[in-house]
């Protein structure tokens, strides 16, 4: 089976999270294996993780993926993101 990790910075509303989302439950039907990681979305954005829960997407969320920039948060996400991967083996990694 082919492993895909889609990896979108924050699953804030707009047209970017529904693809991220359409394209993981989309590639799932087709029998592909997929981990949708994100990160954390901020406080003054609409969140649509719960979009994904209803299409049967469990996002790993990295907490340190913030939009703001801050370079210790960012090393820390890279890390985790690393990690994902290295334990996903993905046969592509589709970043958003």
């Amino acid at each position: 089976m082919i492993k895909i990790v889609l990896i979108i910075a924050r699953l804030n509303i707009g047209g970017s999270a529904i693809n991220a989302v359409l394209l993981s439950e989309g590639l799932k039907k087709e029998g592909f294996e997929t981990t949708l990681v994100t990160g954390m979305v901020e406080k003054s954005e609409g969140d649509m993780s719960y979009f994904a829960l209803e299409k049967g997407i469990n996002p790993v969320i990295v907490n340190e993926l913030v939009r703001s920039i801050s370079p210790i948060k960012d090393i820390k996400a890279l890390w985790k993101i690393y990690r994902i991967i290295k334990k996903e083996q993905p046969d592509i990694v589709h970043t958003h």
